[in-house]
């Protein structure tokens, strides 16, 4: 059989397929720009379509920290992207670099959440269909549909980051965790934190119980505890003192 075939037979690529499908009509109320207007920014949900390059979002961020009122880190995350699509070769300059990553990520979100569900449940499930069919009922459950309907990018990169962040609390748990697994688990959080707090704060406190109740891989869990305050916790302190309903 041809790698293609087995491509095409594997169940990741499937129900990555599957959401994507899913994922195409539920973004149906964000109309054909999906399609024709993603590089100057989708517009429809919570979806306003501003132009930005990476300058701009770098810019937004580390001035945020001179005012009262300091801008998410996600500002900062989402610059990378921006600076990458900008520089694509053989593609047109996008007129909105910060606009078609977010479009992206509204697009691909239900697949790419497909893809990390049906990595993440490697250790729990060793039937590769049944990882399939769970990652796609994860990647299509109606909070998902909705995310990319309304256009909520902070729920769609959740969508994604949860199954790896899940898995890896399962490995500390059943203390089957590595220093990798561990850190590559925290950055998860970093990466989930700005866009939501309230979750990585979960992630925090569920990881400081299993300090306490899993010695063997009592430094593990600390790494998953201790990196997500140490790299979030100035923003999350000034927020909240800003305006701490806006963290929830």
């Amino acid at each position: 059989r041809s790698w293609l075939s087995t491509v095409l037979h594997n169940p990741g690529v499937l129900g990555a397929g599957a959401a994507a499908v899913v994922a195409a009509v539920a973004g149906r109320s964000l109309g054909v720009g999906v399609l024709t207007g993603a590089g100057s920014g989708l517009t429809g949900g919570e979806l306003v379509g501003n132009r930005a390059d990476a300058r701009t979002l770098w810019h937004s961020w580390a001035d945020g920290w001179a005012g009262a009122d300091p801008v998410s880190p996600a500002a900062a995350l989402l610059a990378v992207p921006a600076r990458l699509v900008d520089g694509l070769p053989l593609l047109p300059d996008p007129a909105s670099p910060a606009g078609l990553v977010v479009a992206l990520l509204v697009i691909l979100g239900m697949p790419l959440a497909a893809v990390s569900a049906y990595l993440a449940l490697r250790p729990v499930a060793d039937t590769r269909w049944v990882r399939g069919l769970a990652a796609f009922a994860w990647a299509t459950t109606g909070v998902a549909s909705a995310s990319v309907a309304q256009g909520r990018v902070g729920a769609l990169v959740a969508l994604v980051l949860l199954p790896p962040l899940a898995c890896g609390l399962w490995l500390v748990a059943t203390r089957r965790s590595t220093a990798t697994s561990a850190f590559a688990t925290a950055l998860a959080a970093v990466v989930l934190g700005p866009f939501a707090p309230v979750l990585v704060a979960l992630v925090v406190v569920v990881a400081l119980v299993l300090a306490v109740v899993r010695g063997r891989v009592r430094r593990h869990a600390l790494v998953l505890a201790l990196v997500p305050a140490a790299v979030l916790g100035p923003w999350l302190v000034r927020a909240a003192e800003s305006s701490w309903p806006a963290l929830v």
